[in-house]
């Protein structure tokens, strides 16, 4: 059962009411295995009951995970109801904000977080409610896209980033992800990566973009320092695309 709509609705939450429809109709990483079969690994090892998905979107983890591992109980917690209406697999759906969980303490096993906390208001209030949630033994698994650890990466994304996504609001590198679970409490963090590989125009492509932001985008891209297109294996294409990886940071927190 859907909550009531969540109070305070922003221009983030408007944004992804708006792209309800065709939210997973691209190739992206929301349907990537590379960054589903972590999370498949995760459950596996801790065989949770009770799995809350931070920022579910349309449920497309849960939808991998059905058929390979089915919690006892699985919620699907998103700022969107018309995402969460979108996800047509058994669960409770949830709306709601990380930063203020409209969930009692102690329910989850385990909380997945994937490529939310760029959107959140305060990331030490998001990360205190999903430790606020878990029980004694649970866990918070965090996946979010980071910069690599070479010369001018950081730089180069955040650029990236900036004007494809206007309303990000933070650049989270591994360290400040792995800093910020200590400073909340976290007792231990374990920090994994894995690259996937994506395309500027399929990028481009997911939702609306200005004519203009396409074309400094494209530039961004074809101008990139060295070090940056051999960390990230830029590749043309035939079609005149540009192939590169994304770096996935797994971060599996022990409360």
């Amino acid at each position: 059962m859907l909550a009531p709509v969540y109070p305070g609705c922003d221009e983030v939450a408007e944004h992804f009411e708006g792209r309800s429809g065709g939210y997973d109709a691209y190739p992206s990483w929301v349907n990537d295995r590379a960054t589903l079969v972590p999370i498949l690994s995760t459950l596996r090892h801790r065989a949770p009951q009770c799995v809350v998905d931070v920022g579910s979107g349309t449920g497309a983890v849960l939808q991998y995970l059905v058929g390979q591992w089915q919690p006892e109980r699985y919620v699907a917690l998103d700022v969107s109801r018309r995402m969460l209406e979108q996800c047509d697999v058994p669960c409770t759906r949830v709306v709601g904000r990380a930063e203020s969980l409209p969930l009692q303490a102690n329910i989850a096993d385990l909380v997945i977080c994937r490529q939310v906390l760029h959107y959140v208001r305060n990331l030490l209030d998001a990360l205190h409610e999903m430790r606020r949630i878990l029980t004694e033994s649970g866990a918070l698994l965090i996946c979010q896209i980071v910069p690599f650890d070479v010369d001018l990466d950081e730089k180069w994304w955040t650029t990236a980033v900036a004007i494809r996504q206007p309303l990000r609001r933070h650049l989270i590198t591994a360290s400040q992800a792995a800093d910020l679970l200590k400073k909340v409490g976290y007792s231990s963090v374990d920090v994994f990566f894995v690259e996937s590989r994506s395309s500027l125009e399929s990028w481009i492509a997911r939702y609306p973009l200005p004519s203009l932001s396409k074309q400094v985008l494209r530039r961004h891209f074809a101008e990139a320092p060295q070090s940056v297109r051999a960390a990230r294996h830029f590749k043309a294409s035939a079609d005149g695309d540009l192939e590169y990886s994304l770096r996935w940071m797994f971060a599996l927190a022990n409360r």
